[in-house]
Parts: structure tokens; C-alpha cells; sequence
């Protein structure tokens, strides 16, 4: 990730690479990450690193998703987290929660950078909560209009 990758006023990073045409994206930015950011950007100041994540000991000049794998594996054995939970999990947590919020599949479709549709679908999980809630509503309303008194029709 580059600097110059950053949209700060649209709060979006743009992904130049990917494996495919739809990976390279913008990908929306909370406000603690341009928050969090900013305060890396003012700790390099001094160095004029055009990487966000620079990085002496890596050939390429910054860290790259190995490195960064490899540090999350060392904090999550440290907090004794299981080795089947990887970094790539967050990606799929974001996944099913943008799904399970927003219930639009066409947007997490493109913040994902997916090129199907069906991808995407697989993030949406039953929520039979969700199912239920809305099978008691409707059986409420229908016991109110079951309750309420019928018109008698007039006779003349």
C-alpha cells in the first residue's frame, strides 16, 4: 500500500493489483483506519517513505502479505489462538457481516472485488432469527385483524 493510494477525503484506498480485473478496486476506509493512518503518516514525515508499511529487511521495501501472515501467526500462537484461524478469515468476517447488515449483495460484491454474484452469496448465511421475527409479526398482525369485529352486512 502506497500513499499515494490513499483517497483521503473519500476515505477509500485504491487496490492497484489483483488477480483478476474486478480485484482492483476502492476499498472504503472506517474512520479509525484513516484515524489510524494519519498517525503513521505523521511518524514518517521525517523518512519520505512512499510505503504505508515499509520494511528494511524485505527485499521489496515493505511488508508484504507473507510478512504480515507470519506476524499475525506469531501474536495468535502468543494469545494461544488455533493455527486453522488465519489472517484471511477477517476478509470473510467482513464478508458475512456487510452481507448480514446490508442485505445487498451487489455492493459487498464490489467492495470485495468479486467478479460473480454467487461468490458473494456464499458470505449471506441463514439467519433464522431474522425468519422468525418476521413470521411472529405476521401472524400478529393477523390475529389483530382476526380480533377486531366484522361488519354485519345490512339488510333491508
Amino acid at each position: 500500500m502506497r500513499w499515494e493510494t490513499i483517497n483521503w477525503e473519500g476515505a477509500f484506498y485504491f487496490n492497484p493489483r489483483g488477480k483478476t480485473r474486478k480485484a482492483r478496486r476502492p476499498v472504503p476506509l472506517s474512520e479509525r483506519v484513516i484515524a489510524l493512518l494519519r498517525t503513521i503518516q505523521l511518524e514518517q514525515l521525517d523518512t519520505r517513505e512512499s510505503w504505508v508499511f515499509p520494511s528494511k529487511k524485505s527485499r521489496l521495501g515493505y511488508i508484504g502479505l507473507s510478512g504480515l501472515e507470519q506476524a499475525f501467526r506469531n501474536v495468535a500462537r502468543r494469545l494461544e489462538i488455533p493455527d486453522a484461524l488465519k489472517l484471511y478469515c477477517a476478509r470473510h468476517t467482513f464478508g458475512t457481516v456487510a452481507m448480514a447488515e446490508t442485505r445487498n449483495p451487489g455492493p459487498v460484491k464490489e467492495v470485495m472485488g468479486h467478479e460473480s454474484l454467487t461468490t458473494t452469496m456464499g458470505y449471506l448465511h441463514p439467519d433464522t432469527d431474522q425468519i422468525k421475527i418476521v413470521i411472529d409479526r405476521l401472524n400478529q398482525e393477523k390475529n389483530v385483524m382476526e380480533q377486531q369485529p366484522q361488519k354485519q352486512p345490512q339488510r333491508f
